[in-house]
């Protein structure tokens, strides 16, 4: 397995996510829980990122057929689990806090 940039990235991105998870929820479950709450949310975005063309090889299933699906789509869904998925939960979790 290469590592490219964009693995790269992802692994800076999820290090990254699991520290502001830590750092943010730390007075209300601890420093281990919320990085580990975080990390665990963000881990399926970077292995549809790393795995996208091993994945995209099992998914797009049309008109009872099996077809591959485009790697980039497979990655596109990995971004938006890495990064949207755990931005929406500090969200609301902040959200929750200040009202």
């Amino acid at each position: 397995m290469t590592i490219t940039t964009d693995r790269l990235l992802s692994a800076v991105v999820l290090v990254i996510v699991a520290v502001l998870g830590a750092l943010y929820l730390w007075p209300a479950g601890g420093l281990l829980a919320g990085g580990l709450g975080a990390f665990l949310l963000a881990l399926p975005g970077l292995l549809l990122i790393w795995f996208r063309e091993e994945l995209s090889e099992k998914t797009g299933f049309a008109r009872g057929i099996f077809r591959p699906a485009h790697p980039g789509l497979v990655a596109a869904f990995g971004w938006l689990f890495l990064v949207g998925l755990p931005g929406l939960f500090l969200f609301v979790v902040w959200r929750d806090a200040l009202w």
